[in-house]
């Protein structure tokens, strides 16, 4: 659950960034594994503004959620609705960089760097 919160609505940026450049994969830079187990997680921004959130354990993908996202081009708002088996909801984080190949957001404090696999 922890990775659906850094991944979602995207506001404000103090450096000018490429809104194209967040389409297509990205992972979690400095994702804590389980113990014994090779974990991992992948999200995608299509864009037909949808996103999928894939998690992987030993290779094998575990559980997924998709969504859909809106980018605010101006006020540098991404804003992502999550479909969970059970609810939905929607994520807010701010973007602090966004480059065709690092994404760095900042959620309650923390910040949470993406790259692309």
């Amino acid at each position: 659950m922890t990775l659906l919160f850094a991944i979602v609505t995207l506001t404000g940026c103090s450096k000018p960034y490429n809104p194209d450049a967040l389409s297509g994969s990205w992972k979690m830079r400095d994702l804590v594994p389980f113990p014994g187990e090779e974990f991992s997680e992948k999200t995608t921004f299509f864009k037909n503004d949808s996103v999928l959130t894939e998690m992987f354990v030993d290779g094998k993908r575990i559980e997924h959620y998709s969504g859909t996202y809106k980018l605010d081009r101006i006020g540098r708002k991404l804003s992502v609705s999550i479909i969970m088996p059970e609810s939905s909801a929607v994520f807010e984080s701010e973007i602090i960089k966004l480059t065709d190949e690092e994404l760095i957001l900042v959620k309650e404090k923390k910040e949470i760097v993406f790259i692309r696999p």
